[in-house]
């Protein structure tokens, strides 16, 4: 409360009283209580790091469970023809060597012209594509070039982020020693345990009618490096029979290789 004199008149004063209380309150409520505490930008440019990382793990952990039913039907559909074809002509899949090539024994100096994947088209309904190759010419020539933008989307993984036109192919044949595409025919049965096709990730994509697969040995060198990153924490593996597997991309190159040759269960001795 405040106090004022105001002349009168007659020459005498009075007070007057002004209440300022109002004018107080107006003054206190722009003010911040003592240990209220305003954080800093650095502060929270912090916090949303940490939130960015904890989404970046959460989006990474695995492929959303679409995208892992749509790549896992891809590849049983492969697994499926390569199958088919191993019933009906009698011999494993392989690459084309030239046009009238039966099965895929070529002398070491041989060099394939076009990729295993062109030879299943007809086994996975699509036949009109495979008959507008030039089986005698090489997958880069100019009119086998031009088919590459129309590779059947059950090539690619779902989870590529490849464009479709570029032709890339995540899904590959695991070729080497011991391995099921290097056995003879009539020691092939539907219940070998060995990987036949393995998921790859973008970085390892060939282009589908180009002859390029995963190729491993005991080394194991760079094998796995190639699995990682296109499932999140797995990939995928497909057997004789038609069998999928979601496979922990943490695993051992000498566990997967033991996957691959079919060596599992066996002792070193063996």
């Amino acid at each position: 409360m405040r106090r004022c004199r105001k002349e009168r008149g007659d020459g005498k004063s009075t007070e007057m009283k002004t209440d300022t209380t109002k004018n107080q309150t107006d003054q206190d409520a722009g003010k911040l209580p003592p240990n209220y505490w305003i954080p800093s930008v650095g502060f929270i440019l912090f916090v949303l790091w940490i939130l960015i990382l904890v989404w970046n793990a959460e989006m990474n952990r695995d492929r959303p469970p679409s995208a892992d039913l749509s790549s896992r039907n891809n590849l049983k559909q492969i697994q499926t023809a390569a199958d088919a074809f191993l019933r009906f002509e009698g011999y494993l899949l392989s690459d084309i060597y030239h046009s009238t090539d039966r099965a895929a024994e070529p002398t070491a100096a041989a060099k394939p012209l076009l990729s295993w994947r062109v030879r299943i088209l007809p086994y996975i309904e699509q036949q009109n594509l495979y008959n507008s190759f030039r089986l005698d010419e090489p997958w880069d020539s100019p009119h086998n070039l031009s088919l590459i933008e129309y590779m059947p989307d059950v090539y690619r993984s779902s989870s590529s982020e490849i464009p479709r036109e570029k032709g890339k192919a995540n899904f590959l044949a695991v070729k080497g020693p011991d391995t099921t595409f290097s056995t003879t025919t009539e020691k092939i049965t539907m219940t070998d345990i060995k990987v036949c096709f393995v998921e790859v990730n973008d970085a390892s994509a060939v282009v589908w009618t180009r002859p390029g697969d995963l190729t491993v040995d005991s080394r194991m060198t760079g094998v796995l490096d190639r699995l990682k990153g296109i499932g999140g924490e797995t990939f995928l593996a497909s057997f004789l029979g038609g069998r999928v597997e979601s496979l922990d991309a943490s695993i051992t190159p000498e566990a997967f290789y033991r996957l691959c040759t079919g060596a599992v269960g066996k002792n070193e001795s063996d």
